[in-house]
């Protein structure tokens, strides 16, 4: 009786190229005796026995034999593949037709189709390579800009991995020192001079740890693109300036206050810089319950917001009251003063405050562009200015977590017994353990991986 594959062994099957139309298209195969399958539809007009990495020209041969394509194809064999296993890649003619009857006949022979990022998740389970540097693949996958790519490869490139590593190398070392107070006690006052020996690598760890949580900020702009706010009261022109930017109606404008109920969040390129635009509900006083609910929420996506553009008709009496009433409500990272639609109405607030902005004749236009492309550079600057930064949220989280059990083992060194300070260092170990993935619930796997695309 033949035992049942386990669910990372059994043979799948992806298109990895895009879906449309193209020259070539490539079909991704692995799993345990995925070439076995192959080898009765794929006839080799080279060397039968299909040696490793040799790219080689077949016939792609359906189940009454009869030739579909001439494709060219190479086999993997585990654990020299990316995923680790006997895995596989088939280069046919790109006819939409034809892969959907290549992979029909595959998937009647014994392969299922793969799902999202199942191929780098067995690569992952397999060793082949840790689970940051799975996420920047996914990252690098998904850039569109030299920004994107620099926070993909900063993964990839094992950077977070090496430092997350040397974290924890201290941190054990440390553990290893506590073990053996704990496994050979002594006399109090040898032990607490031992603690205090030990406390000048906690200290650089935590340091260490403080850096990479303050690299965040900068590192989420780079990879994400910077968050930008449009804010301001009922037809000041937000939505106008969300459509002038991305050059398209994507709002909807009227006259009539209260139009935008909700925000609305699209991102465009700027000079090849990312930039994610909010566009929020005019915020007024309003017994209306949907304008309300809008009105909260775009208050909340400001409050996140990495810069907040504040938004006011440049006929507006006591801007810098309202702008100081609406900064202390909000509390932004950053904000710009706009005063808008100047090319129709009589500007009230003093020469040096504000930029000038009309949509319609495009003054100001320029500025503002420049002011966006300045922000995102400064943190772009700042990421590249380091040997490793953070960009993704989960990594943060886990970081953050271990440097409050560093912080707990500071703040009670000389009150706790060695087993229970052992027990902070064995926390943080396992949150830097998590970033990695030596030690990663399954939960947390099919989230990091569902977001993969197909075939990768």
């Amino acid at each position: 009786m033949t035992t049942p594959l386990l669910p990372d062994q059994a043979p799948i099957i992806a298109l990895a190229s895009g879906r449309e139309a193209a020259a070539i298209s490539i079909l991704r195969v692995s799993g345990e005796g995925c070439h076995d399958v192959l080898k009765t539809h794929l006839r080799t007009r080279m060397d039968p026995t299909w040696p490793p990495r040799s790219l080689q020209l077949c016939e792609f041969l359906d189940h009454t034999g009869c030739v579909l394509d001439a494709p060219m194809a190479v086999f993997f064999y585990a654990p020299h593949s990316y995923t680790g296993q006997d895995s596989a890649e088939i280069y046919l003619h790109g006819s939409p037709y034809l892969i959907r009857t290549c992979m029909d006949v595959l998937l009647q022979a014994g392969f299922r189709q793969a799902e999202g990022g199942e191929f780098t998740r067995r690569a992952f389970l397999n060793g082949k390579m840790d689970l940051a540097t799975a996420e920047g693949i996914d990252a690098l996958i998904h850039s569109v800009s030299e920004q994107q790519w620099m926070a993909a490869q900063q993964l990839t490139s094992g950077a977070l991995q090496r430092t997350v590593l040397g974290l924890r190398k201290s941190l054990l070392h440390t553990l290893s020192l506590l073990n053996a107070m704990i496994d050979f006690p002594e006399e109090e006052e040898t032990s607490r001079l031992q603690l205090k020996q030990i406390l000048p690598e906690v200290l650089q760890v935590q340091a260490q740890m403080a850096t990479l949580v303050d690299s965040y900020q900068s590192g989420s702009i780079t990879r994400n693109g910077l968050q930008v706010a449009i804010v301001g009261p009922p037809n000041a022109g937000k939505s106008t300036l969300l459509n002038t930017l991305l050059q398209y109606e994507r709002a909807i404008i009227s006259p009539e206050p209260g139009t935008t109920r909700d925000f609305l969040e699209e991102s465009l390129l700027l000079n090849g810089r990312v930039i994610r635009l909010i566009d929020t509900a005019g915020i007024r006083a309003t017994a209306e319950t949907v304008e309300s609910m809008g009105i909260e929420r775009s208050v909340a996506q400001a409050q996140q917001a990495d810069v907040v553009l504040f938004l006011f008709p440049a006929d507006t009496v006591d801007v810098e009251l309202q702008l100081a009433q609406w900064v202390e409500k909000l509390q932004p990272k950053h904000h710009v003063l706009i005063l808008t639609q100047i090319d129709v109405r009589a500007v009230h607030a003093k020469e040096s405050e504000g930029l000038r902005l009309s949509c319609r004749s495009g003054e100001g236009l320029d500025a503002l562009k420049a002011k966006l492309i300045e922000f995102v550079d400064f943190h772009v600057t700042q990421s590249r200015g380091r040997d490793c930064f953070l960009s993704n949220r989960r990594h943060l989280h886990a970081i953050s977590q271990a440097a409050k059990n560093l912080e707990h083992y500071l703040q009670t060194w000389q009150e706790e017994g060695e087993d229970c300070l052992a027990f902070e260092i064995q926390q943080a170990v396992s949150h830097l353990e998590s970033i990695i993935g030596k030690i990663t619930p399954d939960e947390i796997l099919d989230s990091i991986f569902s977001q993969f695309c197909i075939g990768k």
